[in-house]
């Protein structure tokens, strides 16, 4: 938890969920992860720093940090897209302490993944290492998986 409060003191959020400049978690052992962090430990440790102090800008500047991800680079959007799609399952089971402006997060992600088509397809990094097409079959997934749980289409 000392990691997360460091991370949200600092606003320093994108490098947590990029698990960037010592922000990292070991994934557990009988995990076959190959992302920068496991958002599905990280997210909901972000949840419970919120529900404790009730404090506003956590909500904020997380909401914050997935926005500037979906802005970034390839590997920025691929991590964003990815925290967006566990946010969006979060909040259609009642599992977030709060809910995101996901309409404006939403079109975001549109961009940035049809800004960086072609890069996530050159990005061998985590499980686009395993793939021809990179990344692109990462972002490919989520597409479906958007698709399938909220019909939303990217």
């Amino acid at each position: 938890m000392d990691l997360i409060k460091k991370a949200i003191n600092n606003n320093e959020i994108v490098e947590l969920l990029e698990g960037k400049d010592g922000y990292s978690l070991e994934n557990d052992s009988w995990t076959s992860i190959s992302t920068p962090i496991d958002w599905t430990r990280v997210v909901p440790m972000i949840y419970q720093e919120y529900s404790e102090t009730q404090d506003e800008s956590i909500k904020e500047k997380y909401e914050a940090a997935i926005e500037k991800m979906l802005l970034g680079s390839a590997e920025d959007v691929y991590c964003g897209f990815a925290v967006l799609y566990f946010q969006m399952l979060r909040e259609s089971t009642n599992r977030s302490p709060f809910f995101l402006n996901m309409d404006y997060l939403i079109q975001l992600a549109k961009e940035g993944i049809s800004k960086n088509s072609d890069d996530f397809k050159k990005s061998k990094k985590w499980s686009g290492a395993y793939t021809e097409n990179g990344l692109w079959d990462e972002i490919d997934r989520y597409k479906k998986l958007f698709l399938s749980k909220f019909s939303i289409e990217f």
